[in-house]
């Protein structure tokens, strides 16, 4: 057995926070990149924010009053997949899937990528989670 001691500690605090900071400027880098790209959607964000927050301070709240920004930010995301593959599972019990067996013990790896970009995929999440005609941005 391995003992964690207080380095192991720190190193795994300094990854957290450095994976973290990775992604999250990543993300916002493709963001910006998308919206100059696309400005008719960055002023239609825009048109919203104002609309709904004006000149005050936004609030989390306001988060859900934002739908078609949320769905660029979504739409951003999606579009980049920032981590293309998941991080290794493995089955804990024998598996079938669509007739497929995947024993049990068998590390599964998935690819965030495909799925993000199978418009089987992207249709089916957009049609539960948000209006086609008010909220798709860049699709």
């Amino acid at each position: 057995m391995y003992a964690v001691d207080e380095q192991d500690v720190i190193a795994m605090g300094a990854d957290v926070v450095s994976t973290g900071q990775l992604t999250t400027s990543v993300g916002l880098q493709t963001l910006l990149a998308l919206l100059a790209n696309y400005q008719d959607v960055q002023e239609k964000a825009y048109r919203e924010i104002q609309e709904i927050i004006g000149d005050r301070t936004p609030s989390y709240q306001d988060k859900f009053k934002l739908p078609y920004v949320q769905a660029v930010i979504v739409e951003s995301l999606r579009y980049a997949t920032i981590v293309p593959l998941n991080n290794v599972h493995c089955t804990n019990d024998d598996v079938e899937l669509q007739g497929y067996l995947i024993p049990k013990g068998t590390l599964v790896v998935a690819n965030i990528w495909s799925i993000s970009h199978d418009r089987r995929h992207v249709l089916q999440l957009i049609l539960s989670n948000i209006s086609i005609e008010s909220n798709l941005a860049y699709s």
